[in-house]
């Protein structure tokens, strides 16, 4: 049986949202008539299990996306990076043919020319970011649109905003998925200490300064123990990293909050705690909502980009206005002195997960889109 060769261009490194759609995907792939390859920025932990699966793994450095907060710089490492891509597709393409390839960002644009003129080309779109980035962005977008044979957006309101920058076609919504977990015990026993967990990426629109404020309002109401993980990254903003941690200090918030970089065992720490608190200012989709509810942890989140779409406020979750930081500090320590534990909530919480955000369903729909099955 001939196989069909499929090339991923994967720019990122890291727990962050475009790689989670990345393992979910090749986790799940079936390499009976499929070779897969993927074009990774630098050996890591992710790299490292795709080699172990027989993956074709090709490192090039050059395609890491970084965070950049000046324009100009950003703006000339961008259209540098697209032109480098230009020759290194040609020499990929030339050694091997590919009968799809898929990019697992909506940044690249006219570097797609060399892998449409060889196979399809479908984008994976994971970011609200293009609708605030000017006039550049949504020229580069619509140029983009020409060599992509379909646009894979990781959420409806994904899929509106694309729609809004003039890409009216050819766009799929593929949730993220996310794994199931065992029922919760109904009968869950109140913990000592109000356990209160934050995931957060040290970038401005993930918003963890809001929890400063937040924090300030709750620290002489309630008794609970709060932890932010994933604060420390060799993508983070080092400026707005130290910005954060600087406050922390000034304000005497250190007995109220312990700032954790990247953990191996993520599951443990979602089964400890009672609630997940996510300050985002900006989700595309919002994999940490998702995953928290999937273990009957319910969230408080400000309503922005696609979370309306995971969370239904009151039901299973709680949604506030952004950016009402004392509304949200009156939630948390409404639940935090709720004797019941939410449970209806807890409940309700994983099974809006079973509903829609399955992985082993949500990454089928992916394989049928790319006809993979």
């Amino acid at each position: 049986m001939k196989l069909d060769n499929l090339l991923i261009v994967n720019p990122w490194t890291g727990n962050i949202g475009p790689n989670t759609f990345l393992k979910n995907f090749y986790r799940n792939l079936d390499y009976s008539n499929i070779k897969l390859t993927v074009i990774y920025p630098e050996k890591d932990l992710i790299s490292e299990e795709m080699e172990s699966l027989g993956i074709n793994v090709i490192y090039n450095k050059h395609i890491s996306l970084k965070h950049i907060k000046n324009f100009f710089l950003k703006t000339l490492i961008r259209f540098s990076s697209e032109f480098y891509l230009i020759f290194f597709y040609l020499n990929i393409f030339r050694k091997q043919k590919y009968s799809k390839c898929l990019i697992n960002t909506e940044l690249y644009s006219y570097s797609l020319l060399v892998p449409w003129l060889f196979s399809n080309v479908y984008v994976v779109v994971h970011s609200l970011s293009f609708k605030k980035n000017g006039f550049l962005n949504k020229v580069l977008l619509l140029f983009q649109k020409t060599f992509v044979f379909k646009y894979l957006a990781v959420s409806k309101a994904v899929k509106e905003s694309l729609k809004l920058q003039g890409i009216r076609k050819n766009i799929e919504v593929v949730y993220n998925g996310v794994n199931l977990q065992k029922e919760i015990n109904a009968e869950l026993e109140r913990k000592a200490n109000y356990k209160i967990l934050s995931i957060a990426h040290p970038v401005p629109h993930k918003g963890a300064h809001h929890l400063l404020e937040v924090l300030s309002i709750l620290k002489d109401k309630a008794e609970f123990k709060w932890t932010l993980l994933g604060w420390y990254s060799e993508s983070s903003d080092k400026e707005y990293q130290d910005f954060f941690i600087s406050e922390i200090n000034r304000l005497n918030l250190n007995n109220e909050i312990e700032v954790l970089g990247n953990v191996n065992n993520i599951s443990d720490w979602y089964r400890q705690s009672d609630l997940l608190v996510h300050p985002s200012e900006s989700e595309s989709f919002g994999f940490v909502v998702a995953e928290a509810m999937s273990f009957g942890v319910p969230v408080v989140a400000f309503k922005v980009g696609a979370l309306h779409e995971i969370i239904d406020d009151k039901i299973n979750g709680f949604l506030i206005p952004a950016f009402k930081t004392t509304l949200m500090a009156e939630i948390i320590y409404e639940l935090i002195h709720d004797k019941e534990n939410n449970i209806k909530i807890r409940t309700a919480a994983q099974n809006k997960i079973k509903d829609k955000f399955d992985n082993a369903k949500n990454i089928q729909r992916v394989f049928r889109i790319l006809d993979l099955n």
